[in-house]
């Protein structure tokens, strides 16, 4: 029998009739047929049996890129490639790929970048990649400012603890970082002041140091940072850093006031709407409480008359809930609730209007208070005054209507620039929300509300 014809039979033994092909009748038992690799089972070839009768190797594809079809005795069999044949594997992590043993395999690709600030992988279908390792070059030691760069590696310079308190003693501890011990009360500083709790004193003012704190509200902590009607929501939680500054230990009093607008520095407040009573400045007796009814621009006008300014959003917050070197680590999370610190605001600590506990504005007395009424209970880490309470106060930067801010609008959209974020809450305050430090509220800054005052601050000098 030619081969041709031998092909043609052993393709219709394969499709057709198997009982009559001789030594390629079927096996029983699934007995693999002794010439050509089918599979049978009670005279059918099964389905995962892949029979291909052929005559030449080119009628037999390969079955992957390290295996070869071969014509062998008239049926396609596979045989390895020849060893190192050029293959892929589909796989970016290895390189150089060839055929062994009929699979293709390379070696594995080394991801090493050479940067000691990143962490190197290798993904399947993405092959090398690099992230930023922020741990790298954490050396344990609290005492130094851990940095990686890609050239030079990782360097641990030593922190800087000299916060220019003239109050305090500093050290660093490896566990702790920097440690500030305070100097004994009155002891001198900065020329005439006075060191009380660990900070200095003078001329009515005490000395921010600088340093950092955590602002805005820990959603984590505080169910009410997503914000309140009529309020603005908190600034996102984010360190900030101030430099040295000094602020008023107590509100503007309505007598201080007064001296600016009898020395033709500051303009007369014209209040509307007057709630409970008028403004500590028209009260007979009031010239020792805070001042009230003063408009964003009328506080302006005093705090430039006595040489200093607003505090900004930053300062203001800081000087009431205190930094981080007033706090045990992590800072972020023990951030002070209250200027005080965690325990629940009451009348003890601040004057203010606690409808959940049914006391009346200025907790009994309807309006603001002499100042420092509440202290020491209520005193901020910095030994400042009715932080919370008594009067909300002004800050310095315009009000910045961000999207999703919440606000009640009085006037035009287009007077956005012309709102200010007061702070701290009032006599009125109807909350002990709105008496924690985070707590802001955008006002039209010329509005003359009586429960409204301020205090003043400057940079160190």
């Amino acid at each position: 029998m030619s081969s041709t014809a031998a092909a043609a039979t052993l393709a219709l033994c394969a499709i057709a009739n198997l009982t009559a092909c001789g030594d390629r009748a079927p096996k029983n038992n699934n007995e693999a047929d002794a010439g050509g690799p089918g599979a049978y089972l009670d005279g059918q070839l099964t389905e995962d049996a892949a029979v291909t009768p052929c005559g030449q190797d080119a009628d037999c594809p390969g079955a992957g890129p390290c295996l070869v079809g071969v014509c062998d005795a008239g049926y396609c069999t596979q045989q390895p490639a020849p060893e190192g044949t050029a293959c892929d594997d589909g796989d970016l992590c290895t390189a150089s790929d060839g055929c062994s043993a009929g699979v293709c395999d390379g070696a594995a690709v080394i991801c090493d970048d050479g940067d000691p600030c990143t962490a190197d992988s290798c993904e399947m279908a993405l092959g090398c990649t690099a992230t930023i390792n922020e741990a790298a070059c954490d050396d344990g030691d609290a005492c130094t400012v851990d940095a990686c760069d890609s050239v030079a590696g990782c360097s641990h310079a030593p922190v800087d603890c000299d916060n220019e308190n003239p109050c305090t003693s500093f050290a660093c501890d490896v566990e702790k970082g920097c440690v500030y011990t305070p100097l004994p009360e009155d002891t001198p500083c900065a020329e005439t002041g006075a060191c009380v709790g660990g900070y200095c004193q003078r001329d009515g003012q005490v000395l921010v140091p600088k340093g950092g704190f955590w602002m805005g509200c820990n959603p984590a902590l505080n169910p009410w940072c997503h914000g309140i009607e009529y309020t603005v929501p908190p600034l996102p939680q984010e360190y900030v850093e101030t430099d040295a500054y000094w602020i008023d230990l107590l509100e503007v009093t309505a007598g201080e006031y007064q001296a600016c607008i009898d020395a033709g520095a500051c303009a007369t407040p014209k209040p509307t709407g007057l709630w409970l009573r008028s403004c500590s400045l028209l009260e007979p007796g009031e010239q020792d409480h805070a001042m009230s009814c003063a408009t964003w621009s009328q506080a302006m006008q005093y705090c430039a008359w006595v040489g200093k300014s607003l505090p900004s959003e930053a300062q203001w917050e800081r000087a009431a809930r205190g930094g981080c070197e007033t706090v045990s680590a992590p800072c972020k999370a023990n951030m002070r609730t209250y200027p005080w610190g965690e325990a629940a605001g009451t009348c003890e600590f601040a004057v203010f209007k606690d409808l959940e506990a049914d006391v009346v504005a200025g907790c009994g007395t309807g309006g603001a208070l002499p100042g420092g009424t509440r202290s020491p209970a209520g005193d901020s880490p910095y030994k400042l005054r009715d932080m919370s309470g008594n009067v909300a106060e002004w800050t310095l930067e315009p009000f910045d209507n961000r999207p999703g801010i919440q606000v009640v609008v009085h006037h035009s959209v287009a007077d956005w620039g012309k709102y200010r974020i007061r702070m701290g809450g009032g006599f009125a305050t109807p909350s002990v929300v709105f008496i924690q430090p985070w707590w802001r509220i955008a006002v039209w800054g010329e509005s003359p509300a009586q429960r409204v005052g301020f205090r003043c601050a400057r940079i160190s000098q």
